[in-house]
């Protein structure tokens, strides 16, 4: 025992004619080496705390990592596995053995299947799961999501799911959906995610998006379905309940048309990102009240460079109002940036 310790527990003895219990934490530890071959094991300490990162990068196929997990580990909780450019068609269940994991990154590794027990014994624990850049087609939603009753990140950025069922999860807080081959999004598929604060669906052939499609979700602060081929955006399409909305990105797609009422629910401070689209005017039934959710003269911003913007007498409302024309980013389509319009010449030419 450390020699100040001792003298603590001497002084705290005399003090109070009571006996000091010192209870040490159980040391973490990683398993033999050569037992996990070739997934490799460090115990991290840069967060003033020690931690469990597992390596297995290195495995060739399934039945390896299977026998990896299977090694005698002193401390059963593993917090972060990552498996990165493997070899790895399947996760079947149970592949884990009786380990807990926290947090699993699984990516760029040819996944092709994962069965829906594949993280039992992660049950209580498992918070993180990202499973990006594989060739997923299907995915076990309904057994993941309620299994695991702590998770609150998934990601399954740039698989090939063609297809998700309505989602369900008190926990979930991320979703990841982006670049997969979902052609379309039904208003009822996040409904049961209530405590969802980030989604992102862009990078998928989505055409349009349902009315009603944000609605249920009330505490949505992130949503994200840039980089895909929306062309029109009808009246509720995005209408927010949350308290605060930070970020909306729509940002290349096909937007030409975006109806008064498709947009609400904005914050003070939101960013909504339309840039690199096909909308030849800002107009005023649509945009104003948009704009005027920016209740505060420096926050709040409407980005839409790259668009074609004819800058003409329909857009004379917002050149000339320099209080809203501050929170609008964007260019004509000659290039001349709309910072840089002559309110006087709108005043004069387009109010009759």
């Amino acid at each position: 025992m450390d020699k100040n310790v001792a003298l603590l527990v001497h002084l705290l003895t005399l003090s109070f004619g009571l006996p000091l219990v010192i209870l040490a934490q159980d040391e973490i530890q990683c398993p033999n080496p050569s037992e996990i071959e070739p997934c490799v094991c460090e115990i991290n300490s840069d967060f003033g705390y020690d931690i469990l990162l597992l390596d297995c990068s290195a495995v060739t196929s399934t039945e390896e990592l299977q026998v990896a997990f299977q090694a005698d580990f002193p401390t059963p909780v593993v917090d972060e596995l990552l498996v990165r450019n493997a070899t790895l068609d399947f996760l079947p269940a149970g592949v884990f053995g009786s380990k807990e994991l926290k947090k699993a990154i699984i990516s760029e590794s040819r996944l092709r299947s994962v069965d829906g027990n594949a993280f039992a014994g992660s049950e209580g624990s498992l918070t993180w799961l990202d499973l990006s850049e594989n060739q997923l087609q299907e995915f076990p939603f309904e057994e993941i999501l309620s299994g695991l009753t702590q998770l609150s990140h998934l990601t399954l950025w740039r698989n090939s799911l063609s297809s998700i069922p309505s989602l369900s999860s008190q926990s979930l807080l991320w979703l990841n959906l982006a670049f997969n081959q979902i052609p379309s999004t039904e208003a009822p598929l996040f409904s049961g995610l209530e405590n969802l604060e980030t989604l992102y669906i862009g990078g998928n052939p989505l055409t349009e998006l349902p009315n009603g499609l944000v609605s249920p979700l009330g505490k949505l602060k992130d949503f994200d379905a840039s980089n895909s081929f929306i062309s029109d955006l009808t009246v509720g399409s995005l209408i927010f309940q949350s308290d605060r909305v930070s970020s909306v990105s729509l940002n290349n797609n096909s937007i030409r048309a975006i109806e008064p009422g498709a947009i609400g629910g904005l914050s003070y401070d939101s960013w909504l990102w339309l840039g690199d689209n096909k909308l030849m005017a800002l107009e005023e039934n649509t945009f104003r009240p948009i704009l005027q959710y920016f209740t505060n003269e420096y926050y709040g911003r409407i980005y839409v460079r790259n668009n074609p913007l004819l800058c003409e007498c329909d857009m004379a409302w917002l050149f000339v109002n320099t209080s809203l024309l501050y929170h609008v980013e964007g260019n004509c389509w000659n290039g001349t940036d709309i910072w840089a319009m002559d309110q006087t010449y709108f005043e004069q030419n387009c109010f009759h």
